[in-house]
């Protein structure tokens, strides 16, 4: 799933998008998805579908910031569970 997502990804981006306008674009989507999170806590309300349609963006854009490092998920999730237990 995580490959397919990737190209998923990569199909929809432009390819002269740069890092820089990537990692904007992450931040904002990251502050989406707090915005709901406080709005759910405010209003004592659930908000699951919103807050899975925010994640949703977040990977979006991490994936695609990640592939421009030629990096994916899987190599990032490696690497932190590995320094992890080393703590």
């Amino acid at each position: 799933m995580i490959k397919m997502h990737q190209q998923f990804v990569r199909s929809r981006l432009l390819a002269n998008w740069p890092k820089l306008y990537l990692g904007l674009a992450l931040g904002g989507e990251v502050g989406e998805l707090l915005n709901v999170v406080k709005k759910e806590h405010r209003d004592k309300v659930e908000l699951r579908d919103r807050v899975c349609s925010e994640a949703g963006d977040v990977l979006f854009y991490l994936v695609a910031l990640l592939d421009k490092y030629g990096l994916s998920i899987e190599d990032c999730l490696n690497a932190n569970v590995e320094k992890l237990s080393d703590a």
